[in-house]
């Protein structure tokens, strides 16, 4: 068996595995943690939980169905968290569940009555002070998270992937399947694909791939299962988009140009860096941002709206423009003060643009013709971070032109 086959084949297995037992592990996990906290609502906090490791430094590299398994350790034959991802993971869980009770929303004065009786009236709490109440409920929510992350711990060790040998991957009318007679799997994606987005992956992976793609179906397996897994709650796969204008823009000055945060289902670049290198590489990636991030030329970065996403961003542009002749342009949020990052505090002195208008956005709907497009209301600050010499009011001019992401 050649090295290419042998590692699609590797890859369809995993990828089976993981889905397998990624629903395996969230079911029992979202239900001991909706418990805990009195949570009612749907809410999938453990894919929210494995978003937060997508972007990390790999401290660990070796990892079965799981694509975070590299944030543990073996111990005893069993996985265990670094301290690291110990707190991360508790952190996480208390933003989680403070947004769920809408602490975060404590400065909306028409709402800050019923978010706080609803929250104290929960959890059976006395005493509290109304001014101190978003930091006190961090540490009232981690000292409760003990019992969550022990069990979250224990189930990660209860799943026990399968063993397959022998296995088909079928595309018939837009569904693709992974099929193994001898272990009575029927795997079967059903999602439609538009011939538009269909060409598009087929290009990236004949691009990537010497034009040789007759392995291409167990590569789209494996990319449309780790993300249907993931992102099971959702129909679509939605990315985070910078508008067309600026990639243009920036295009008209260099060709070396970076897209930082995409996938292949959304990338505009041929350049760009993903959250799951391993199914991803097969369709262009060059890997997590974070492990390897752009040296010279231009780099446009739109990380996930997640605190820690955007200092880990933050930080990682800092460093390297301390070293490298390189220029990002950064899209982040406009937040009221007490929810920034300290990472947004630390870049206050670059230039920005600020954008706060509706605009064209080119939806990420599988099934739809990747032209089609619908109206989105985009709330953005672009800083433009490194040394450089642009007018900004012009840059400003252009981008607002004609909004199309």
């Amino acid at each position: 068996m050649n090295r290419k086959i042998n590692n699609s084949f590797n890859l369809c297995i995993q990828e089976y595995n993981f889905y397998k037992g990624f629903n395996y592990c969230s079911e029992l996990f979202d239900n001991f943690y909706k418990k805990h906290f009195n949570i009612k609502d749907d809410i999938k906090p453990y894919t929210d939980l494995i978003m937060v490791f997508l972007y990390n430094k790999n401290l660990y590299k070796d990892y079965s169905w799981d694509p975070i398994i590299h944030s543990f350790r073996i111990k005893n034959n069993k996985y265990v968290f670094d301290k690291t991802m110990e707190t991360i993971i508790i952190n996480k869980l208390i933003e989680l569940t403070q947004k769920y009770y809408k602490l975060d929303t404590l400065w909306n004065k028409e709402l800050v009555n019923d978010i706080i009786n609803n929250y104290i009236s929960s959890f059976n709490i006395k005493k509290y002070t109304k001014d101190t109440i978003f930091k006190d409920s961090i540490i009232f929510f981690k000292n409760k998270m003990k019992d969550v992350y022990d069990y979250y711990c224990i189930v990660r060790n209860e799943y026990i992937p399968i063993i397959i040998k022998n296995f088909e991957i079928k595309f018939i009318d837009n569904m693709i399947s992974f099929i193994s007679v001898n272990n009575n799997i029927n795997d079967i994606i059903n999602i439609k694909i538009h011939p538009t987005r269909y060409q598009r992956l087929l290009d990236l992976y004949n691009n990537n791939n010497n034009n040789n793609n007759i392995f291409f179906h167990n590569h789209l397996y494996a990319l449309l299962r780790r993300n249907r897994t993931i992102f099971w709650q959702y129909q679509v796969f939605y990315g985070n988009a910078v508008p067309h204008n600026v990639f243009e823009y920036y295009k008209t000055i260099s060709s070396d140009i970076y897209e930082c945060f995409a996938d292949p289902f959304n990338c505009y670049l041929d350049k760009y860096y993903s959250a799951f290198y391993d199914v991803d590489k097969a369709f262009g990636s060059l890997g997590s941002f974070f492990d390897n991030p752009p040296k010279k030329g231009f780099a446009i970065a739109h990380p996930p709206t997640e605190k820690h996403f955007i200092n880990a961003t933050i930080n990682t542009i800092l460093s390297q423009i301390k070293k490298y002749k390189i220029i990002y342009i950064l899209g982040l949020p406009i937040w009221p003060d007490y929810m920034k990052t300290e990472g947004q505090k630390l870049i206050k002195k670059y230039n920005k643009i600020k954008i706060n208008k509706e605009m064209i956005l080119h939806t990420a709907n599988l099934d739809v013709d990747i032209n089609i497009t619908k109206k989105y209301y985009y709330k953005y600050e672009l800083y433009i971070i490194g040394k450089h010499k642009f007018n900004i009011k012009s840059l400003e001019d252009n981008i607002n032109k004609s909004f199309v992401i």
